[in-house]
């Protein structure tokens, strides 16, 4: 999911991708002083937060994909695809926790077993389209 999660940044505008690091570091610092609840509610704001900044992004027509690919169909596309990779970032962020794992045990394994089978068709075609647009 990492390569795809740089590709969908990479499409979007430069805020967006300052909103995503800025938003890992202060989950991180979350993590490492031990708030479990707020960083669990971090990961998924800041996965929000990279959506609604692309989606704002591709309406303005503002990003590097609206230059290279003016078709609003292939920008709806790449929306849903990026939208199904902040998804399973987020479900993959959520089992990652052992309080989520030991009080909802079906929705983890829920979770896991979408992101396990999910996680390769949107990450091909991310990663895809972000091989054709910096190549050409």
């Amino acid at each position: 999911l990492i390569p795809a999660l740089v590709c969908a940044l990479g499409f979007a505008h430069q805020l967006v991708a300052g909103a995503g690091v800025i938003g890992l570091l202060a989950t991180t610092i979350l993590d490492l002083s031990g708030a479990k609840e707020a960083t669990f509610f971090g990961a998924w704001t800041t996965l929000l937060l990279a959506f609604l900044g692309s989606l704002l992004t591709a309406l303005t027509g503002a990003g590097p994909r609206e230059g290279a690919s003016g078709t609003f169909l292939l920008s709806c596309a790449t929306l849903a695809a990026e939208l199904q990779c902040y998804v399973l970032c987020g479900c993959w962020a959520t089992v990652q926790f052992r309080w989520v794992q030991a009080s909802h045990p079906a929705a983890t394994l829920a979770m896991e077993k979408a992101v396990m089978v999910a996680a390769p068709l949107v990450s091909l075609v991310l990663v895809t389209q972000g091989l054709v647009a910096a190549v050409g």
